[in-house]
């Protein structure tokens, strides 16, 4: 429109149409792309260094596509969370992962894990500590965050308390990455990851919890509360299960909105249970 089409006009007279009508077309993508929007109340840089931590994160998720896959809402909670971690320092620092069943704490923390692994000596996620904890105790949990993380084979642990000293022995001099996935007793934590001593400089350990109290009695360093999807992300993740399609059809919108608002920003818990029924009757 006016002198961007004039200035148009004028390229088709030097340049072949075709390569003018890319052109158009990349401008007009450019033009539909949301604004950043500046803070008055705060320095610029704040902003500059929030754009910055946005392309990073994009290049970071261009890496591993088959995990972030579909996962809606993903990109402003990986930010948050990897602010968490505060990388470089070389302090040891726990960071608890925080919300009820079906909130996504897992997925988080797995897409975070590979997103930073590369800057650590070595690391280890160990899955479904509750379930396992009840299944087989404590000794297996430890055995395999020794396997993991030190990839020793022969090193055996007898007992709990053999355990104890073999992860903190064998662990406080390298700079690892380590998740706790499901943690609901005090007892996990003392046993697998007591103290910040236990680790190497730099290290990073990541608790996923549906029970905030314990992550403040084991006094973590920071605590990120997963929260519920906004409308829009709940809208985008319900159309792309039900509908295979980014947008909900028009004929069901007011329908899925009202499956959404009690679903209340949950992508498993609830929402799911809905579109069993939705694909059921629907």
């Amino acid at each position: 429109m006016g002198t961007l089409a004039q200035a148009f006009v004028k390229h088709e007279e030097k340049e072949e149409k075709t390569r003018v009508d890319k052109w158009r077309d990349a401008l007009r993508q450019v033009g539909n792309l949301a604004g950043w929007h500046l803070k008055d109340t705060r320095p610029e840089s704040l902003d500059i260094q929030e754009i910055v931590e946005w392309i990073s994160l994009n290049l970071k998720y261009d890496a591993f596509p088959y995990i972030t896959k579909d996962l809606e809402g993903i990109y402003s909670r990986l930010v948050e969370l990897e602010s968490c971690l505060a990388l470089g320092p070389k302090d040891v620092r726990f960071i608890g992962i925080w919300a009820m069943g079906g909130m996504g704490k897992t997925t988080l923390a797995r897409v975070v894990y590979h997103m930073v692994s590369k800057e650590f000596e070595t690391r280890g996620f160990i899955e479904d500590v509750r379930e396992k904890f009840e299944k087989y105790g404590l000794v297996p949990l430890q055995q395999k965050i020794i396997d993991e993380v030190l990839k020793e084979k022969n090193l055996k642990i007898e007992e709990e308390y053999d355990g104890v000293l073999k992860i903190k022995n064998r662990l406080c001099r390298k700079r690892i990455l380590l998740v706790l996935d499901d943690i609901d007793k005090m007892k996990q934590l003392k046993m697998l990851a007591g103290e910040h001593d236990w680790f190497g400089s730099g290290s990073r350990i990541i608790i996923t919890t549906r029970d905030a109290h314990l992550l403040e009695a084991h006094q973590v360093d920071e605590i990120y509360e997963v929260k519920g999807l906004n409308d829009e992300n709940a809208l985008q993740l319900f159309s792309s299960k039900a509908f295979k399609k980014k947008h909900v059809l028009d004929d069901y919108r007011e329908l899925s909105n009202q499956f959404l608002n009690y679903a209340a920003g949950l992508p498993l818990a609830r929402g799911f249970g809905f579109l069993f029924i939705w694909k059921k009757f629907c």
